[in-house]
């Protein structure tokens, strides 16, 4: 789940009105899905299929499942986290850091060809 639309590639809006309910015991609209590439450690770039956009938020969430889906494996420690794919002899391809009950992973998204701009790095926390 991300707040930044101009990370989607192919965004499709959704007229459903589901809503995800988060930490804060709000509810936020889907307002739609898309894809989005992000940028790894190590230069790796991947994508991201059917990334929920919602409105107001302001961190970038991932499930696991999203990421074992996409044929990576997820090891959990108590103060970090690997991911590893199986493209790389499951080599790690990013670590997150366990803080406040969640794993934060350093990642950058993929800037559209039609939405380059002047902007310093797009670089954000998925959790």
């Amino acid at each position: 789940m991300t707040g930044k639309k101009q990370w989607f590639r192919n965004f499709r809006e959704s007229n459903t009105r589901v809503k995800v309910y988060l930490g804060d015991e709000r509810g936020y609209e889907i307002k739609g899905h898309g894809d989005v590439l992000v940028t790894l450690p190590y230069g790796i770039i991947r994508n991201i299929s059917y990334v929920s956009y919602l409105l107001c938020i302001k961190k970038n969430l991932i499930y696991v499942s999203k990421i074992t889906n996409q044929d990576l494996q997820v090891e959990l420690f108590k103060s970090c986290c690997v991911i590893k794919d199986f493209l790389y002899q499951m080599k790690p391809i990013a670590t997150g850091v366990h803080i406040g009950g969640l794993y934060k992973l350093y990642v950058k998204s993929k800037p559209q060809q039609a939405l380059i701009s002047s902007d310093k790095s797009t670089e954000k926390l998925w959790h």
